[in-house]
């Protein structure tokens, strides 16, 4: 979480947590715009391994950077979006975590 919140800043603040999800599901991404602390809120499934787990939070910080706020406040909720601007992001992301973990096996 650390080396995300340093090298794939996010607009907003993002909630991590690792919960119980439906079988078909490994993770999402929610924002949360009622209060006065608008946030991301991530949730990954609680029993995946680590590896997955890994490329759960990846897709989901990549929804986190790639959706506009004022379309999440607009339009939805829950980030259901996988286009253009999100692969960009998402490969951002990805090669930030697989050097990190390279570089410290």
């Amino acid at each position: 979480m650390k080396l995300l919140r340093w090298e794939c800043p996010c607009a907003l603040p993002v909630q991590v947590r690792r919960v119980r999800m439906p079988a078909d599901c490994y993770g999402d991404t929610e924002f949360r715009g009622g209060g006065a602390r608008p946030h991301f809120r991530v949730r990954i499934g609680r029993d995946l391994c680590y590896s997955i787990a890994k490329a759960t939070l990846i897709h989901e910080w990549a929804h986190c950077l790639s959706d506009r706020t004022e379309a999440w406040q607009a339009e939805r909720r829950v980030a259901t979006d996988h286009s253009s601007r999100w692969g960009i992001e998402f490969a951002f992301v990805y090669r930030v975590v697989e050097e990190e973990e390279d570089r410290n096996g």
